[in-house]
């Protein structure tokens, strides 16, 4: 355990001195969110009146549904991109192949290459949370903090398994991702991020049902807002539960497959 600790705090060291090296891109960074959040403050002034039908179901306030939204969309990215990111630029700086020559274990290594980006995600829902409160007014009434806890975690584990997916393919094909651009553009679009799923026609809401931000974006605005009880929020955790226990083991065993079909074929330096 503690060489684990030991090599995981290795990964999160080389992050932070390469985030820290670029103080002003992690300044732009922060004022770009409180501009995101900006337009859609002012874009719920206009729209919530007549969007209020669709919001009834999630407290009325599509400025609250929206922050949620993208919030909660910046972590599951990066859950979904960082992987794939870090395996891609192990390739072009030269180091990947080296890396896989350590006694790391690649389940570790996939851990660890990706354990500060899950702490700069977090750091952003923060700030929304904080911009949301303290400069727009947001209220959490009703929060039910364990539920909440409990479905972000499960749909941060589901998400890592489609970024490890993602990162098989990388590791195959070297360029082109098609998990995440398939992944990305139906949670943006049909996963309730933006805009609440009732307004979608019956058909592309049947096709919302087969992801898992959809489940972990409605358990979670239940939570936030709504003053749910477990029962409010149990069938959306059990689905979660489902996703974030088979498609980790569908995403290490591909993973491995890749792994060991790049050793194979000599591949791991090229990109």
């Amino acid at each position: 355990m503690t060489q684990t600790l030991r090599i995981i705090g290795s990964f999160v060291e080389r992050d932070l001195r390469r985030l820290l090296s670029y103080r002003f891109a992690l300044l732009m960074q922060c004022g770009a969110a409180l501009v995101y959040l900006l337009v859609f403050f002012y874009i719920a002034k206009v729209f919530d009146p007549m969007a209020s039908p669709y919001l009834a179901a999630y407290g009325g306030d599509y400025f609250a549904f929206v922050l949620i939204g993208i919030g909660f969309m910046s972590f599951c990215r990066s859950a979904m991109t960082s992987y794939a990111a870090d395996i891609r630029s192990g390739q072009m700086l030269g180091t990947l192949e080296a890396m896989m020559a350590t006694p790391v274990r690649s389940s570790l290594f996939l851990v660890g290459s990706s354990f500060s980006n899950f702490g700069l995600a977090a750091f952003r829902i923060v700030l929304y949370i904080l911009a949301g409160v303290f400069l727009f007014g947001l209220r959490f009434e009703g929060l039910h903090g364990p539920a909440a806890i409990l479905i972000l975690v499960l749909a941060v584990i589901a998400f890592s398994g489609l970024g490890v997916l993602s990162a098989s393919c990388i590791l195959a094909f070297k360029k082109g991702d098609p998990v995440t651009l398939a992944v990305n553009a139906s949670a943006a679009l049909l996963g309730g991020v933006f805009f609440p799923i009732e307004v979608l026609p019956s058909w592309l809401a049947s096709v919302s049902a087969c992801l898992p931000i959809t489940y972990a974006l409605r358990a979670m605005r239940t939570a936030l807002f709504q003053g749910a009880t477990w029962s409010d929020v149990g069938f959306d955790i059990l689905v979660l539960t489902a996703f974030a226990v088979v498609l980790p083991i569908a995403a290490v065993a591909s993973f491995r497959a890749a792994l060991a079909r790049a050793r194979r074929e000599g591949s791991l330096a090229q990109y």
